[in-house]
Parts: structure tokens; sequence; C-alpha cells
């Protein structure tokens, strides 16, 4: 009964202690007393598209393509090392997309630095692991997109050194999302983690509280099941269903234009391609009209003489002619 009654105390101790942040998870109850829920904003995001030597880190959309991938990335540093995370959700807000019914979206995991005013195609900032797949973004605009990177979250967590962000690719189609300098929400990370502070209760946890429950009353705390002794092995129940969307809010004013970047060098000119098949032959064209008669050109010069030619036929004989007048007497002899 002791031990019963002992249990009890702890658990609406824990339930209902303020001393730390207690949030519901899907259960019946408040989580374990130090659970704490953080909503971060990302210290940079860029997209990165293949051939171009221009930075598009300050562009309010992150493009994600066959030829386009975003970076995105959170300072962890207000979360204390040694920390249990126990949930980390990266949000995003889509703009647009296009393709099919659906499109596949990769995370993968970045092993080197990169600076949002600067990183581009050329820079190949190098990539690890894939962190998750399997995430198919099957609406169009206007909705949050939600990714599971828990994983990703625990590692930055235990080595701070090595959190340079994630890289979101897609398998097929095109797809926008609102990024930190964005007129709509920008990418958020959800973290739920509980300090190593919290992993163990303090003596005056396990006194439990006066009054949660009469001694050998026998019955249940209402606060029961939220939490068990010892306190590390408290878990977190599961996630409850999602809530219905909001009401979409009034859009807001158009932001002032950005100043013009500066034009880019002109890349190389490529090779010359190799010469095409000729093609077929086109069917005759109908005849065109007749033209004018052109003006009369120079005389020629005269040709040079030709050859004598062969003597013509004798012709008929012809009519006698008139009598001639009487000539002259001759001399006499």
């Amino acid at each position: 009964m002791r031990t019963r009654t002992h249990r009890s105390r702890t658990r609406a101790l824990l339930c209902a202690s303020t001393g730390a942040l207690a949030i519901a998870l899907g259960s019946a109850c408040p989580a374990h007393a130090g659970t704490v829920v953080t909503v971060l904003s990302p210290s940079g995001d860029a997209t990165v598209r293949d051939s171009s030597v221009r930075s598009l880190g300050k562009r309010r959309e992150l493009a994600l393509s066959d030829r386009d991938f975003c970076l995105i990335k959170f300072d962890l540093a207000q979360v204390p090392a040694g920390s249990s995370v126990h949930r980390a959700t990266l949000r995003l807000f889509l703009l647009s997309r296009r393709g099919g019914e659906s499109s596949e979206v990769l995370v993968n995991d970045v092993l080197g630095p990169w600076s949002e005013s600067t990183v581009t195609a050329e820079e190949e900032v190098p990539l690890g692991e894939i962190l998750g797949s399997g995430i198919f973004v099957r609406g169009r605009s206007d909705e949050f997109v939600e990714i599971d990177v828990t994983a990703a979250a625990r590692a930055w967590v235990d080595d701070a050194g090595a959190n340079h962000g994630i890289a979101l690719m897609a398998l097929e189609g095109r797809l926008e999302f609102s990024s930190r300098e964005g007129t709509f929400s920008p990418p958020q990370l959800q973290l739920t983690y509980r300090p190593r502070s919290y992993d163990e209760p303090s003596s005056w946890e396990l006194e439990g509280l006066e009054g949660a429950m009469a001694e050998g009353s026998g019955e249940a705390d209402p606060t029961a099941g939220c939490a068990v002794t010892p306190a590390s092995e408290c878990q977190i129940g599961p996630q409850g269903e999602r809530g219905p969307a909001g009401s979409k809010g009034d859009r807001g004013d158009r932001g002032p234009q950005g100043d013009q970047g500066a034009k880019g060098d002109k890349g190389p000119k490529g090779d010359k391609g190799s010469k095409g098949d000729r093609g077929l032959q086109g069917d005759r064209g109908p005849k065109g009209d007749r033209g004018l008669k052109g003006d009369r050109g120079p005389k020629g010069d005269t040709g040079a003489r030709g050859a004598k030619g062969d003597r013509g036929p004798r012709g008929e004989k012809g009519v006698q002619g008139a009598r001639g007048p009487k000539g002259d007497t001759g001399a006499r002899g």
C-alpha cells in the first residue's frame, strides 16, 4: 500500500509541477515535467541551382526540382548539450507545386559549412547520407508540409560542430516553399526535448504532494498514467491526431521590390554541335505568276561572217525580154 501511495504522489507531482514546462502529446494528461517545446527559425536557407554562379540565398522562395535543391540550417545553441530530443519536425509552407499527383522529397545530411549569401552550385556543398525518403507532397499550394528530422536534431545536440543543416531534393515535379525572407510563413523547426537535469527526479519530487491521494484510499489519482516512478522511465505518449487547419488569413501587403542583383559573368561558349541529317525534300510549290516584261537590252556586237554557203539550185528560165533598139549601120567595106 505504501509503494502504491508513493507512486501516486509522484505521478501527481510530475503532472502538476509548475517548475518546468509540461505539454500534452496525444496523452490524456500533460507529459512529464521538464519537457520543453521550442520553435526555431532558420539561421540560413538558400536555393542552389545547377550551373548557376549567382547566390540565391536572399530569394523569397526555396525551390526543389530536377535542377534545384535547397539548404536549411538552424542554430540549436539554446538546447543544452546532452538533452534528450523526443521529436524534431521541419515545417514548411508550400507556395506551389507542379507535376503529377505527388512529388517525392528526400532529406540529406549536410557535412560542410555554407553561407546563405554566397553558396552556389560551384561551391559543391558536401552532402551526407539520406536522412529521410518516401516523403510525398500531394498538395498544390497554401498548406504546410511537415518532415520528421528527429535523427538529425539528435546528432546536432550531441555534436554542435556537426550541425550544418539539411538539404532537400525533389525526385519529380517542381516545388516552391516560403523561405525565411518570404512574405508567408518561414520554415520552422519544432523541437521537443528534455534537458539532462530532468532525467532523474529530485528528493522532493519523490516525497509527492500532500493530498494528492488519501492514504490507503486505494482510489486512482486523476492524473495517474501521466508518469511512473522512477522519472527516468517516463515515456511520452504518441502524438495525437492533427487538428483541423485554421482558416486562411488575409494576404499581407506586398513588400518593397528588392534591389536588382549584379549581372553575372558571361559563361563560356559551348562546343559547336554536329551537323544534322539532311531533311526530306518538300513538295513542289505552286507555279508563280508571270513576271513583268523586262526592258529591251542593248544591241549586241555584230557577229563574225559565216562560211560561204553551198551553191543553190539553177533557177527556171526567165521570160524573154523586150527587143532592143536597132543598132547603128556599120562602116562600108
